[in-house]
């Protein structure tokens, strides 16, 4: 897990100040997945700028193309950067593409520094012998 207290500052002025009471920016976004037959468990994804499309992406993943936690975090990604600018993890589909520029998106190929890391638990019913 990312250790955010590292993005205090002594400097007067500065958005993030070592101060009393003060929380420091926190770049993860604690969600707990669950739908109406069960629940699927906590998730995590870090990146300030991929904040909050990392963690839709990865539910989507997981409860719409039915992903492991695994094969959901290793997915490629998209990320929104702004006005009609896009990057795409390398890896994405070539396809795409094609069907981002006539949009007249802007889309370039990036690497996986650009995304940010998650973590992800999943809950497995019945492993449990006390309930």
């Amino acid at each position: 897990m990312p250790n955010r207290a590292s993005g205090f500052s002594l400097e007067f002025g500065h958005p993030n100040p070592i101060t009393p009471a003060k929380r420091p920016f926190h770049l993860i976004i604690p969600s707990f997945l669950r739908w109406d037959d069960g629940t699927f468990g906590p998730m995590g994804v870090m990146g300030a700028p991929m904040q909050p499309q990392s963690p839709r992406q990865m539910a989507v993943n997981m409860v719409d193309h039915h992903f492991n936690p695994q094969t959901a975090l290793d997915a490629p990604r998209w990320r929104f950067l702004r006005g009609n600018s896009v990057l795409l993890e390398r890896g994405a589909a070539p396809e795409l593409l094609p069907g981002l520029t006539p949009r007249v998106h802007q889309v370039a190929i990036a690497d996986s520094s650009h995304f940010g890391k998650g973590q992800i638990i999943r809950q497995i019913a019945n492993l449990c012998p006390m309930g």
